[in-house]
C-alpha cells in the first residue's frame, strides 16, 4: 500500500468500521478520521482536567531503573493519567483500540492525557526508548511498538503533530534534528493537523523488528505550538510485550 491509499477495519463486536489513511510508509503513518465521538472527547477532557500536571520527561542516561522525570523545556504541556478500572469510557476506548490495530491491549500503558495552550509544546522526539539514552530502562528488545494518538479538540491555527521523516528524501534525511522545534522541521515534513475525534498510527520499530526490538529512528515526530486554540489530546503507547 502506497501513501494515500485507504482501507476498511471492522470493529467488533458491534457492526462499526473506520476508514484508515496510510499518510507514509517510513514511518508507517496512518490517520482514521472520527474515530472518537465529540461525546467521548468532552468526557475525557472532563475527567482529565482536575488530575492535570506540568508534563515531564525521564532523564537521560540514568542506569539504575530508568524513571527518573524531569521538567525541561522540549516539552512543556499538562499530563493527566486515566486508568481504564477506574473510568468506563477510557475502557471502552481501550477495547476499540485493540480491535483497530489487533495488539493485545495487555501490551499497552495507561491513556495520557495532554492539553497544550499558546506555545506549549512537545519539540521532535521519539516514543522509544533509545537504549544508548536510556540505558537503565529497556532490555532484550521490550520497547514501545506502536502510538495511537487522538485529538479531542480541533485547533483553529498550529498544534500540529510534525514527523520530520515523512514524505523527506533521502538527500535531506542529515538536515533532520530531534529535540528541535517544529520551525526547525524541513519543509518537506508531514504536518498531520489536529481534528477533534480523529486518532493517528504510527510505529515506533521496523515491520520485520517487532519481536526483537529493531527500532524505527524515522518515527521521530513533534507537537507543534498551539496558535490560535487550545489542543486537548490523548495517546496510549502499546508495547512488544505485556506491561508488567
Amino acid at each position: 500500500m502506497v501513501s494515500g491509499e485507504k482501507f476498511v477495519v471492522p470493529l467488533p463486536p458491534s457492526s462499526r468500521t473506520v476508514e484508515v489513511k496510510r499518510l507514509s510508509s517510513t514511518p508507517r503513518l496512518f490517520v482514521v478520521e472520527n474515530f472518537l465521538s465529540a461525546e467521548e472527547c468532552e468526557e475525557i477532557i472532563k475527567t482529565a482536567t482536575p488530575l492535570l500536571a506540568p508534563s515531564t520527561v525521564l532523564k537521560q542516561g540514568d542506569q539504575s531503573n530508568g524513571e527518573e522525570k524531569v521538567k525541561d523545556e522540549v516539552r512543556t504541556s499538562e499530563t493527566a493519567w486515566l486508568m481504564d478500572k477506574k473510568v468506563p469510557i477510557v475502557a471502552k476506548i481501550r477495547q476499540r483500540v485493540e480491535e483497530l490495530i489487533r495488539i493485545p491491549m495487555s501490551y499497552a500503558e495507561d491513556m495520557q492525557v495532554l492539553k497544550y495552550t499558546f506555545k506549549q509544546h512537545y519539540h521532535v522526539h521519539y516514543d522509544f526508548f533509545d537504549p544508548k539514552m536510556y540505558p537503565g530502562r529497556w532490555s532484550s528488545g521490550h520497547n514501545r511498538l506502536v502510538t495511537v494518538f487522538f485529538y479531542l479538540t480541533s485547533v483553529e491555527k498550529g498544534g500540529e503533530t510534525i514527523f520530520p521523516f515523512g514524505n523527506t528524501s533521502a538527500e535531506e534525511h542529515h538536515k533532520i534534528q530531534s529535540w528541535g522545534p517544529c520551525e526547525n522541521a524541513v519543509e518537506s515534513s508531514i504536518k498531520v493537523k489536529p481534528v477533534r475525534g480523529s486518532a493517528v498510527i504510527f510505529y515506533l520499530m521496523k515491520p520485520h523488528g517487532h519481536t526483537h526490538g529493531e527500532l524505527d529512528h524515522t518515527s521521530l515526530h513533534g507537537g507543534c505550538d498551539p496558535i490560535v486554540g487550545e489542543k486537548w489530546a490523548a495517546n496510549y503507547w502499546i508495547r512488544n510485550g505485556p506491561v508488567q
